[in-house]
């Protein structure tokens, strides 16, 4: 049986130690890690990670996704476009999953280069 010491802090487990796991991506992002914002937080949350991570084959990595975005702008009209065209082409599961909200916050932290 393992025993703890509780004059040591604690480690992340499950959930947590795999958010922390990330950090370092987003710090490779271009992203400060004290000062990541709600949209790198939210792209956490709900999961952009398992597909848009950056040494993806199946999907445009973060990175990809933050220049496309900045040369769209994040003007409401450019990040609707971008979302109707999330939510209409293509069949994605994940992108269903997220709400209009949600993405839009996601889309405009990418717009303005991820950071």
């Amino acid at each position: 049986m393992k025993t703890v010491d509780p004059n040591l802090p604690s480690q992340p487990t499950g959930l947590s130690a795999c958010l922390w796991a990330w950090l370092p991506l987003l710090a490779g992002l271009g992203l400060p890690v004290a000062a990541a914002d709600d949209g790198a937080r939210l792209a956490m949350d709900h999961g952009c990670l398992n597909c848009h991570w950056s040494q993806s084959h199946s999907a445009p990595t973060m990175s990809h996704l933050a220049e496309k975005m900045a040369r769209k702008g994040d003007q409401p009209a450019a990040l609707q476009h971008v979302l109707d065209e999330m939510r209409h082409e293509g069949n994605i599961h994940g992108h269903r999953m997220v709400s209009d909200e949600t993405a839009l916050a996601i889309l405009k932290w990418l717009a303005q280069g991820g950071k």
